[in-house]
């Protein structure tokens, strides 16, 4: 995401200021399971403009400020045939609604549609949202803000590992210290306070500040 073309989109969207906010390997296993509907709050969700269900109301045909945009990537592609897919849903980002960030997230396609899109449009076009999954040649990236409800569908038995590789930019924190590099992510703290980091994940997220 370092190419020059992505770094003057990421510029058109968040302006001359942006940085790192995280960087995953987000592959897929034969036979794995996925990721039902949901999205991702700005920092730890303090700006939010709505709670993680929503009401709605917040509907703007503006491109809200502080926010962090994701990039997948699939050096070999990621098909609706394998399963592994990118579903996201066109126009949702514009509700700015973290949906689901830190609750349950039970919702296949059927409990998305008679629950949070039920009577949602397009803030531009005044069209009913609809869900978008993408069958992906090798070599495709795909970059959406991370607030915008997205999936990942089952991946098939018998299939090769989909490989994934998520990089996330983000526009700085109004009110963090600048000589901080980060905060420690909600779901990190939540996964090691569970016991349900491994060893070397551990290892990567301690750095200098242990867990414990």
């Amino acid at each position: 995401t370092a190419h020059p073309q992505m770094m003057e989109l990421f510029t058109k969207l968040f302006g001359d200021r942006f940085i790192l906010d995280h960087c995953n390997m987000l592959n897929r296993t034969p036979g794995s399971i996925g990721r039902r509907w949901h999205a991702h709050q700005y920092r730890q969700g303090q700006y939010e403009v709505e709670d993680p269900i929503g009401t709605g109301h917040a509907l703007t045909t503006e491109f809200l400020q502080r926010q962090c945009i994701r990039t997948l990537c699939y050096p070999e592609g990621a098909t609706l045939e394998e399963g592994g897919e990118l579903g996201v849903i066109p126009g949702a980002h514009l509700y700015r609604i973290p949906y689901k960030w830190n609750t349950e997230r039970p919702d296949d396609d059927a409990a998305m549609k008679a629950g949070w899109l039920k009577g949602k449009v397009h803030a531009f076009t005044g069209k009913p949202l609809e869900m978008v999954r993408f069958s992906l040649p090798p070599g495709s990236m795909v970059s959406f803000p991370h607030h915008m409800p997205h999936h990942v569908g089952h991946r098939k038995p018998g299939t090769p590992t989909r490989w994934g590789l998520l990089i996330a930019y983000r526009t700085p924190d109004p009110d963090a210290s600048p000589a901080k590099w980060t905060n420690a992510a909600h779901w990190v703290e939540r996964a090691a306070a569970e016991g349900r980091l491994s060893a070397a994940a551990r290892r990567v997220l301690e750095a200098d500040n242990p867990l414990d």
